[in-house]
């Protein structure tokens, strides 16, 4: 009798068919998981964008205006989502926010929802307080009813 070494080629198949039913598996929660890394980068750059202009505003003393379009004007800074996310609820009437030398808001507290723009199922909660605190929540799918005056 010989003694043979290697696969077969019906060992090869299944391997080759179970490897396939894993990725299968797979895929769909990693596509999941880089819509959430997409949407939670542009979160997190929109409040890092607005602590940078709330920290130049109290060290200049002066007020500045941050813009959520471009054609608001004037601003210090403009922000503009990516591709990837869009508006769900909570955009600014006239798409801007002052702070003012303090670093306080002089609008009332406001709070904005993001949405992938592929899979709508996934949210991003940013409130902004009249303090000028800033708060970006990933586990919140909605804005809380008390935004926290002050």
């Amino acid at each position: 009798m010989r003694n043979n070494r290697g696969f077969t080629l019906i060992e090869l198949l299944v391997t080759i068919t179970v490897l396939g039913v894993i990725v299968a598996f797979a895929t769909p929660s990693l596509t999941t998981s880089m819509q959430r890394i997409q949407l939670n980068n542009d979160s997190r750059d929109l409040v890092d964008t607005m602590n940078g202009l709330r920290t130049e505003a109290i060290l200049q003393q002066k007020e500045k205006i941050f813009a959520l379009d471009s054609s608001v004007t004037p601003a210090d800074k403009v922000w503009v989502p990516t591709d990837n996310v869009i508006w769900g609820e909570g955009k600014p009437q006239g798409n801007k926010l002052t702070f003012n030398m303090m670093g306080r808001l002089k609008e009332s507290s406001q709070c904005f929802i993001f949405l992938h723009n592929k899979n709508r199922s996934l949210k991003a909660v940013v409130i902004v307080r009249k303090s000028g605190m800033i708060i970006f929540n990933k586990a919140s799918s909605a804005c809380p009813t008390d935004l926290g005056e002050e």
